[in-house]
């Protein structure tokens, strides 16, 4: 795809799909290309029914400018952000909400709350997160909290203090939207183990794991329990992210190859996956 080509980094690719967005010929072109509804991909979590288990990872719509763009490329959903209360070059959760009452999203969307970049009061920093929530919670589908972001490598009292607001907060909704903990790349085992642990004892609806060999690990460990959403830089093939289904994880996300690769990543999973399922459900 031209747009992809040569592209170094997802703010390079955000400028290319600016213009883009602006032809909508050009768009209908290429959701016919690569769009594919296939039934026997349809993934249903929490009430929530995913067109496809393959979604686009966060740093490709951190400002909810693209999610409609991006939903002719045939991803289940995306994930938007790290997005903050505010952040530093003006832009965060509120004028993410003005994006998307102007879009009504088409697709499943996922935002990824981030701290505020010049925030330095826990208290504080904790009540923005709750906040950042109760402004998109008519606009997404769930909300994932980054592990590292909230110090949890040094005190996981500091995850439990901003997930514990959180859940209050969704008590004042009528719908339930799960919330997940986001586990980065380079987290040792034993950090692992602790947020886990306290996912499960919480109530938490699940992780999604930065690094593919925890996947597996993680689904052992909880028998199964735990819902994972699989993404990171090792997921760079149709084939890595069937493994990554086979492996437990419910929902898979494309990150750096989708910067390499360009749409064709996705329609290519897509096919694989409707092909082996309708494969198995013939014999």
């Amino acid at each position: 795809m031209i747009f992809w080509k040569n592209t170094k980094n997802k703010k390079q690719l955000a400028e290319k799909l600016s213009i883009l967005n602006r032809i909508p010929l050009l768009l209908f072109y290429y959701r016919l290309r690569y769009k594919r509804v296939y039934q026997n991909l349809a993934t249903r979590i929490f009430d929530i029914t995913f067109d496809s288990p393959f979604g686009i990872a966060s740093g490709y719509d951190e400002n909810c400018e693209f999610h409609k763009l991006y939903s002719n490329f045939g991803p289940g959903f995306i994930e938007i952000g790290p997005i903050g209360l505010q952040e530093m070059d003006g832009k965060g959760v509120e004028e993410a909400v003005a994006q998307l009452r102007l879009q009504r999203p088409n697709i499943r969307l996922a935002a990824h709350l981030s701290n505020d970049n010049s925030l330095g009061d826990n208290e504080e920093e904790t009540a923005n997160f709750a906040r950042s929530m109760a402004l998109l919670y008519d606009f997404v589908d769930m909300f994932i909290i980054d592990s590292n972001n909230c110090g949890v490598t040094e005190d996981i009292t500091r995850l439990s203090e901003v997930i514990d607001k959180m859940l209050e907060t969704r008590r004042f909704f009528d719908k339930r939207r799960p919330i997940f903990v986001n586990i980065t790349k380079g987290t040792c085992r034993s950090d692992i183990d602790g947020i886990v642990a306290y996912v499960m004892r919480s109530g938490l609806d699940g992780v999604v794991v930065k690094d593919c060999k925890w996947v597996d690990y993680i689904h052992k460990k909880t028998s199964g329990n735990l819902l994972i959403i699989a993404s990171g830089e090792g997921i760079g093939t149709a084939e890595m992210a069937y493994r990554m289904l086979c492996d437990g994880a419910s929902l898979v996300e494309f990150d750096e190859a989708l910067l390499k690769e360009g749409p064709a990543l996705l329609k290519n999973a897509n096919q694989l996956l409707h092909q082996l399922r309708k494969l198995n459900s013939s014999r």
